[in-house]
């Protein structure tokens, strides 16, 4: 009747929850939903860090970005581990993505609006157009991509981004081995942002580690393919 061992059994249901609520499966679960089960494992052990972070990804995959945050910083209060530095990482960079997308259209319609003729009497939907109230919190022209792509050279100052970079910093430095997966993401969002010699440092870690080949062949080959990237833009 250990609760902190029932805490975890049910981060675990929750695991499962994520991959199997869709399927046949979905019985296992005894009409419970990821938040019955969340609800369950926090009764349990709402001071286990692993519980905290396990939890977190049921949020991520949700999309409620912001309830993975808070439970991931619990997590890390108790106790600093490389998966939740890298879900963190996870979170700011899928933070960093929204924002981009909310800067494009604002920054559009504010281009619209200075375009509009002083000179005469603004229509009703002009009016209505002129009166518009951006979020300073959301509206930032750094995020705006040239592209019409989400996040990239741009971006490299969006704080979203730093926060990422720096959270997938931390989970490779937690790890002993060194967290593959951080080392591929950070790599990933350094070529992202145009930042094409440092994400060829992050994939040619990955490509030289010996057991990387056995242990994570779909990461191993994904490096490979993105240096290939990166060399090809640094060749231009």
């Amino acid at each position: 009747d250990d609760p902190q061992l029932r805490g975890l059994a049910y981060t675990q249901l929750i695991v499962m929850f994520n991959k199997f609520s869709k399927t046949k499966h979905a019985r296992w679960f005894q009409g419970l939903n990821g938040n019955d089960l969340f609800e369950r494992a926090l009764e349990e052990a709402s001071d286990n860090p692993t519980v905290l972070c396990h939890c977190s990804k049921y949020f991520l995959n949700s999309g409620e970005v912001d309830k993975a945050i808070e439970l991931i910083e619990k997590s890390l209060s108790f106790r600093s581990n490389s998966i939740a530095f890298h879900y963190l990482g996870m979170c700011y960079e899928i933070k960093a993505e929204k924002a981009a997308k909310v800067a494009i259209p604002l920054n559009d319609q504010r281009c619209k609006q200075n375009n509009i003729d002083k000179s005469r009497r603004p229509t009703r939907g002009e009016a209505n157009h002129s009166q518009l109230n951006v979020n300073k919190e959301t509206y930032d022209p750094s995020l705006v991509s040239r592209h019409n792509s989400v996040v990239n050279s741009n971006n490299q100052n969006c704080r979203f981004v730093k926060k990422s970079a720096a959270n997938y910093e931390e989970a490779i430095k937690f790890s002993k081995k060194g967290n593959i997966p951080s080392i591929l993401s950070l790599g990933k969002l350094y070529k992202k942002t145009d930042r094409f010699k440092k994400a060829l440092q992050q994939f040619r870690q990955i490509i030289n580690l010996k057991e990387t080949k056995m242990s994570y062949l779909v990461t191993f080959i994904t490096a490979y393919e993105e240096a290939g990237l990166c060399l090809l833009e640094l060749s231009d």
